[in-house]
């Protein structure tokens, strides 16, 4: 919620320029300088799944109730209305092939994920995933993506 609300702040300073990017974190060394506990690879994607399903739609203006293992809210919505209409972009970064690539096909406006050793860095072209909540003709803007399709293809195929 707090990040939401700081969102929300930013993009009205900024006259609407925000695009937020969020991922699970993969640096221990960044989590032991701020005094942080390193979970485990899952913990950590179910905690960015978590904030997803509050910042998401507090994003979109919408109320938030939800009772996570890692986050919660209750009746949350933020005041006065974001400037970026409808919402402000959400930008999901990370390097897991799977659970990387569903989170930005169910949640994402764009992804980042230049530092993957399977996404060949580089170029920017639309995603398909049959696990979106979008038709699988669906396109989600991405950076830093492989110039092929196979990865594509791959999401598609879960």
């Amino acid at each position: 919620v707090l990040l939401a609300r700081m969102a929300a702040d930013i993009d009205a300073i900024s006259h609407g320029r925000l695009v937020l990017g969020l991922g699970s974190g993969d640096m221990p060394r960044e989590f032991q300088q701020m005094g942080l506990a390193y979970p485990t690879i899952q913990e950590r994607q179910v905690a960015l799944e978590e904030a997803i399903g509050i910042i998401r739609p507090l994003l979109r203006g919408e109320t938030v109730t939800f009772a996570g293992t890692h986050h919660q809210a209750d009746g949350v919505v933020l005041r006065p209305p974001l400037v970026q209409q409808p919402y402000i972009p959400l930008l999901i970064g990370g390097g897991g092939e799977r659970t990387t690539l569903r989170y930005v096909a169910q949640y994402a406006d764009m992804s980042s994920m230049a530092g993957a050793s399977w996404a060949g860095g580089g170029s920017t072209r639309p995603l398909m995933s049959a696990t979106s909540s979008r038709s699988c003709s669906a396109s989600v803007r991405r950076l830093g993506v492989p110039t092929d399709r196979s990865s594509a293809q791959r999401c598609s195929a879960r």
